[in-house]
């Protein structure tokens, strides 16, 4: 039976009947979509009082059924930050498809609706099966989006299929060899407080690095990278690069059930993921120096970035994994700033190609001053919110593994600096070498909706580098 009140589920369930009625109304289907995600919202923000009271428990926790086929959710200081940003970035997104997006609205907002219920989802679930079957679902408002948007027949890319059933795979495999390999309870084994005591050495290792690189494919990090570059080669797939880029599910579900593993497997893979994640770093920045198109350019920028995140998540003490945690935020917020502010400019200008674009900065005022602070913020520089939470991750990782690999990543961060800002100077400041004409109403810098999604995501970068979130995830932690 539930143990509690069943708020978790009753969030998803506002979603997905939200999603239902919009697919099917003819009318008003983005006044409901907007009231279910408002709701949503509100009901995060109880969920953080309930959890403030003690970070480091479970809250609001559900339970139902037994064994390992049973649903099983709750809250802690973690993956209520998470959720927050999720809840958060549902009716940016939403408002974002209602100016930006032409024809077939409705199904857009019910796939909207429909990813934000899934990624609460994966957020809130303490069992490892519940999360598998999570990531299932999102190929679900994904082949939505892409069909929608596309004007055609819903269709997956090839490329997301394999990879997706990659990940789908490895993560299967971890969990058939926990339950199999147990050497303790095999009706709570795929719970995340029960992996690291019910699996013996051999199993754990095998598992943690299924789970690992299983994940990977998520994050994305090098080599399970080629599916998100190519997601993102039209403008119209905007929707599913923010919530993919901006809840980082991918380090959640590392930091969930792959850690739990990690002391039994870390004397065995932390060396390999540490030089696989700085390849990553410099691997995704020199690939994002040399692209024209500023949708594959942040593309490849996530991909540098996440290197970072999983150096900080397994260096092995308490300062780098708040630290990755903060980053991941950090760098959330900030992803989608770039991701939206750069769907304006393509919006505006009919174009991607920085090429093509330039001396936007006074016709596209807002987006110009989104972009820059969201720059700035996934470069850690002072003042932003990447800056503590980069801060706290060296820290960690200089007491952990030396300076030089701090020095590493700080060479990885300088050329994240070197991408962004010179595609800011090329957009915003530099005259074009084959310019775009920008006339009439698409040369006026207050759009519908534009400005309020520059002004929400702006105070979201300004109030999280101000805020003591540290503070209070340490508690968590």
């Amino acid at each position: 039976m539930l143990t509690s009140f069943p708020i978790i589920s009753l969030t998803i369930l506002i979603l997905v009947f939200t999603a239902i009625a919009v697919q099917r109304s003819a009318r008003s289907e983005f006044a409901m979509a907007m009231t279910a995600c408002i709701a949503v919202l509100g009901m995060s923000l109880y969920s953080l009082l309930v959890v403030n009271t003690e970070p480091s428990g479970i809250h609001l926790e559900e339970s139902l059924g037994s064994g390992n086929i049973a649903w099983h959710a709750g809250l802690d200081g973690v993956s209520m930050i998470f959720l927050l940003l999720t809840s958060t970035l549902g009716p940016i997104i939403l408002l974002y498809a209602r100016y930006a997006i032409e024809d077939n609205k409705g199904s857009i907002f019910a796939a909207i609706l429909l990813y934000q219920a899934i990624l609460i989802g994966a957020l809130t679930a303490l069992n490892l099966l519940q999360f598998w079957c999570f990531l299932l679902l999102e190929l679900i408002p994904i082949r939505m989006m892409s069909g929608a948007i596309m004007g055609n027949k819903p269709q997956l890319p090839s490329v997301i299929t394999r990879y997706w059933a990659l990940m789908l795979g490895m993560i299967l495999a971890a969990m058939l060899i926990i339950v199999l390999g147990s050497t303790g309870e095999s009706s709570a084994v795929l719970d995340h407080q029960y992996l690291s005591t019910t699996a013996n050495l051999e199993t754990a290792t095998v598992c943690f690095i299924l789970l690992f690189f299983g994940l990977s494919v998520r994050l994305p990090i090098f080599p399970f990278h080629g599916w998100l570059p190519e997601l993102v080669n039209s403008n119209k797939t905007i929707p599913v690069f923010c919530f993919i880029a901006g809840v980082k599910i991918g380090i959640y579900g590392l930091y969930r059930f792959a850690t739990p593993l990690l002391p039994a497997g870390e004397e065995h893979w932390t060396g390999l993921i540490t030089t696989i994640a700085l390849f990553c770093i410099f691997y995704g920045a020199l690939l994002a120096l040399m692209q024209i198109n500023i949708n594959r350019l942040l593309a490849f920028a996530i991909i540098s970035h996440n290197g970072m995140l999983v150096i900080g998540l397994f260096t092995g003490n308490a300062h780098s994994l708040e630290g990755s945690i903060l980053l991941s935020i950090a760098f959330g917020i900030a992803s989608t700033g770039l991701i939206l502010s750069s769907a304006f400019i393509h919006r505006a200008s009919g174009t991607a190609f920085i090429p093509r674009l330039g001396n936007l900065f006074e016709k596209k005022t807002a987006a110009a001053l989104l972009f820059l602070l969201a720059a700035l913020s996934t470069m850690a520089m002072p003042g932003t919110p990447g800056y503590n939470a980069a801060h706290i991750l060296l820290e960690g990782v200089i007491e952990n593994s030396g300076w030089q690999t701090a020095i590493v990543i700080l060479i990885g961060n300088v050329l994240a600096a070197a991408f962004l800002l010179r595609a800011f100077q090329q957009i915003f400041i530099a005259d074009s070498r084959r310019p775009v004409s920008i006339t009439g109403k698409k040369a006026t810098q207050h759009q519908p909706g534009e400005l309020l999604i520059c002004v929400i995501l702006g105070l979201m970068l300004i109030i999280s580098g101000i805020y003591p979130l540290a503070a209070w995830l340490e508690r968590a932690l």
